[in-house]
């Protein structure tokens, strides 16, 4: 996918960020339409608790 054009590649590592906040904070799902919410950053605060 390096050599692609089109931006399969950051579809595909946000669908992996969002597994992981699957895993690591069950519900997290709910949180990520509030504004000025990030994965990243959810993901982060998952990882430190």
């Amino acid at each position: 996918m390096a050599g692609s054009d089109d931006n399969g590649r950051f579809s595909n590592s946000g669908m992996a960020q969002a597994a992981l906040l699957d895993r690591l904070m069950p519900g997290g799902k709910t949180k990520i339409f509030g504004d000025g919410v990030f994965l990243e950053v959810l993901l982060v605060t998952a990882v430190e608790n």
